[in-house]
């Protein structure tokens, strides 16, 4: 193991000459904290010391020194006896502050003076270092609150015997961060009655600091650094058991103190289970406090919290087992059982199957610029989404539906159109078959006197002539007839004004001329004379 030794020793961050004397059950030196880093430094700065348990660790001032305490009680610090020895007065008591979740220059909590302080007499009066404890009583702060009013109390539990081999973690001040909290994380490795001893970081200043288990339970108070030859080997703490146990707890008003567990969860189960993600739910916890929150577990990881019954998990691998599990946490810190296990398996990954290829293409309404397209529904394991429409191999346009309106054409050309059907998973198809489309011709425009009547030919209900720069259209079957002078031809043109003619029918509102005077019918007349009938009107 590298064991890395500073020189310069601390105690709670005073700096302090070396001094050293024998363990009787253990033969090694035993020093004074210092900053004893067990092989490389593995402590890792706590990201939010508002949350539970770190927010119940308080940053301690006293007059000379500075460590780390523990919320314990309405108004109840707990300590190293070394932390606190250097208060003499009443003025020294005074200077002496302590603040819960303190975070550099921040305070999220506030601070807490002195009221009073009482050191284990193991510690005061025999120097006996199993004993190093001491509890600290402070007065409200200005706002007439306790400090356990404004962070969660720690419970105080007595602790006999821990397994070795126990995860254990540790935060505090250390004197290297400028009272940052910083944790140091470890396993328990030697016990004795009333000391434990484990391979987690410390340096000065983390004196009098918790040392929690792997459940967050408090076990001991954090006092010393052991080794030999001057090389750090173990830290160590006084433990939670036996008189010093008995100490601590003659200073608790134990129905302040919560160390009642929530109750186990129940009723998990998992919802809305896709290839990525699920729903879990589960019953309220109860507690004889109230459930702060639930800490959520993936295959024995914790992978979040909640404040509520409910949490979205993501992430996940499609086609892919886990279990999930939950933990009732109450606003002291204390954890229910595990829950019972819900299991899911993730969705596969769908298959890729692109939509059918679009048939039955068609179009109507076709002018000289635009066009009316229709087709046949594309089929899609996941739905189709949309259609997109190329002309001439652009994309032009999209659709929900299975029509869409062309515009914006050229008349007399020729244009071919397609359709791709794209599926809700951005699948597409094959594109459709081409579907060529010729728009109409723009209208002839006519050439002053123009006539495209011949007299021989054969005129049918619908086609279209000019004569002499007039253009007419045929209402039914003709042939011979002169447009303009028989009522088998209906006039397009307008603006033009012909010359009355004996032999046309007019309608109400036909405009003639007759003898160089315009004239309006008023209804309908064959054969009477304009400006001698009354069916006619000058205009």
């Amino acid at each position: 193991m590298k064991v890395r030794v500073l020189t310069t020793l601390l105690l709670c961050g005073t700096i302090l000459s070396t001094t050293t004397f024998a363990s009787n059950s253990y033969a090694e030196e035993k020093k004074s904290e210092s900053r004893a880093v067990i092989g490389t430094d593995e402590r890792v700065k706590v990201p939010d010391t508002t949350k539970a348990p770190y927010s119940s660790s308080a940053y301690l001032s006293m007059y000379t020194t500075s460590g780390t305490g523990t919320v314990i009680g309405k108004n109840k610090v707990l300590t190293a006896g070394h932390v606190v020895e250097g208060i003499k007065t009443n003025w020294q008591m005074s200077q002496a502050r302590v603040v819960p979740a303190k975070d550099g220059n921040y305070s999220p909590f506030g601070s807490f003076q002195v009221e009073s302080i009482d050191i284990h007499k193991g510690w005061s009066v025999n120097n006996n270092r199993d004993n190093d404890i001491a509890v600290v009583t402070l007065k409200p702060n200005k706002n007439g609150q306790n400090i356990g009013d404004v962070v969660p109390v720690i419970p105080v539990k007595n602790v006999p015997h821990i397994p070795l081999g126990t995860k254990g973690n540790m935060p505090g001040y250390g004197g290297d961060k400028f009272g940052e909290m910083w944790e140091g994380r470890g396993s328990i490795i030697e016990q004795s009655a009333l000391r434990v001893y484990y391979n987690i970081d410390t340096i000065g200043g983390n004196s009098g600091g918790p040392v929690y288990n792997n459940l967050n339970e408090l076990i001991a108070v954090h006092t010393s650094w052991y080794g030999t030859n001057s090389h750090p080997t173990k830290n160590g703490g006084s433990k939670i058991t036996g008189t010093n146990y008995e100490f601590i707890a003659k200073h608790l008003d134990q129905k302040e103190t919560d160390t009642q567990a929530p109750s186990q969860v129940t009723g998990v189960k998992a919802t809305n289970v896709t290839k990525n993600s699920t729903q879990l739910s589960w019953n309220p916890s109860t507690d004889n406090v109230g459930v702060e929150k639930y800490e959520v577990y993936r295959n024995g990881a914790r992978i979040g919290e909640s404040k509520t019954t409910n949490y979205a998990v993501n992430g996940l691998t499609a086609d892919t087992s886990y279990i999930f599990t939950v933990v009732a946490v109450d606003k002291a810190g204390n954890r229910s059982q595990v829950s019972s296990g819900v299991s899911i398996h993730t969705e596969k990954e769908p298959v890729i199957q692109a939509p059918s290829q679009v048939t039955g293409l068609k179009a109507t309404n076709v002018t000289k610029n635009s066009a009316q397209l229709s087709w046949n529904p594309s089929t899609a394991n996941v739905g189709v989404d949309r259609y997109e429409i190329y002309r001439n191999g652009t994309r032009v346009g999209e659709s929900k539906i299975t029509n869409y309106a062309v515009s914006g054409l050229s008349a007399d050309t020729s244009y071919t159109f397609a359709i791709v059907a794209v599926d809700k998973a951005a699948n597409r198809s094959q594109m459709s078959a081409g579907l060529a489309v010729r728009t109409e011709r723009e209208a002839d425009k006519p050439v002053e006197g123009q006539t495209t009547w011949v007299q021989s030919k054969v005129y049918v209900g619908g086609d279209k002539v000019f004569y002499k720069g007039i253009e007419y259209k045929a209402k039914w079957w003709t042939q011979g007839n002169t447009p303009g002078t028989n009522d088998v031809w209906e006039k397009l043109s307008t603006g033009i004004i012909e010359e009355w003619n004996s032999n046309l029918a007019y309608t109400g509102k036909s405009v003639v001329t007759y003898k160089g005077i315009q004239y309006q019918a008023k209804w309908w007349t064959r054969g009477e004379e304009p400006g001698k009938s009354p069916v006619w009107e000058k205009k």
